[in-house]
């Protein structure tokens, strides 16, 4: 089908009628997956997923002269990504349903998707069901299917699950990667838990993986939120002497952090910073505290920093 995406949906039916009528040789499940994963990709049709399901069901019902091939588990993993874009993961639980009535045995690249839906869809409940499922028949969730339900628990503000989760994760595997830690990473300073948050870190620190920017960024974020500039400084530098950069945004919250908490040397000292570690203020770095200056009542120091801005802004 090739770049089906620039199709419209009569031709990729057209493409679907010749794929059936094809012999010598006749087509392969192959062929057919690769139209389905294009198909799928097809924007802004008219009816466009009812004809999808149709073309599935034709797969499986067509009558020719030739034994045509069922569908295998990228058939149906090419469906289930399909329903979670289209939003309908409980769609996607009924081609799951369909597999293992086919007879077929699934894996954890099939879960990981329908898990992936439901969380999405915020239907947590469902998704610990499914990973219950997984146990039952013998499967090993992989490190995606693990991370995914992490994610979901931590969006739903089921925090404690998520830990239970990272520790099963520990005693019974797969051990969990930056990804698995940065969401739980995440969800506990969301609920105000940088204490955990920090421990976490530290774990990485003595048995890996080694955080990244990202692990940095969201601790030093969820430190300023909660108040505890000091200790997000001592990241944030701690940071840097990993020979890792963070972005304007985190610089920014913690100089915001410094002005409300009226250390406007702290701020201003974090400015210099920022710019010998080449990390250009934007325009809301300066104003924090210029606004703070000027509460202050150091005018004067407020319009030299708007100088150097309109000055650094002018130079690009």
């Amino acid at each position: 089908m090739g770049q089906s995406s620039n199709l419209t949906i009569k031709e990729a039916v057209q493409s679907f009628n010749r794929l059936l009528a094809a012999k010598n040789p006749a087509s392969s499940i192959n062929y057919f997956n690769s139209f389905f994963k294009d198909l799928t990709r097809i924007k802004n049709s008219n009816n466009h997923s009812a004809i999808v399901f149709s073309l599935f069901n034709r797969l499986g019902l067509a009558k020719t002269d030739r034994v045509l091939p069922s569908p295998d588990i990228c058939t149906y993993s090419i469906f289930i990504d399909y329903c979670n874009r289209i939003n309908q993961p409980g769609l996607g639980l009924i081609f799951f349903g369909r597999f293992i009535k086919d007879g077929q045995r699934a894996n954890a690249s099939l879960f990981t998707p329908l898990l992936k839906g439901l969380c999405k869809n915020g239907e947590i409940e469902k998704a610990e069901e499914l990973l219950r499922n997984m146990f039952s028949q013998g499967l090993q969730p992989d490190v995606v299917s693990y991370s995914t339900l992490i994610n979901g628990l931590c969006k739903n503000g089921e925090i404690e699950k998520a830990e239970e989760l990272l520790h099963h994760m520990f005693s019974q595997g797969p051990q969990p990667d930056v990804v698995t830690y940065n969401t739980l990473i995440d969800g506990l300073c969301k609920n105000g838990e940088t204490e955990k948050a920090e421990v976490l870190l530290r774990d990485m620190f003595s048995q890996g993986p080694q955080p990244n920017v990202v692990t940095y960024i969201t601790l030093i974020n969820g430190l300023c939120k909660n108040g505890e500039i000091e200790k997000a400084e001592e990241l944030l530098r701690h940071m840097f002497s990993q020979g890792l950069q963070p972005d304007v945004l985190t610089c920014t919250i913690l100089v915001d952090g410094f002005c409300k908490k009226g250390l406007l040397d702290k701020a201003l000292e974090m400015l210099e910073y920022m710019v010998s570690k080449g990390i250009e203020p934007n325009v809301v770095t300066y104003y924090s505290v210029m606004d703070s200056l000027c509460k202050k009542g150091e005018i004067i120091k407020a319009l030299v920093l708007l100088h150097i801005m309109k000055s650094r802004d002018g130079s690009k």
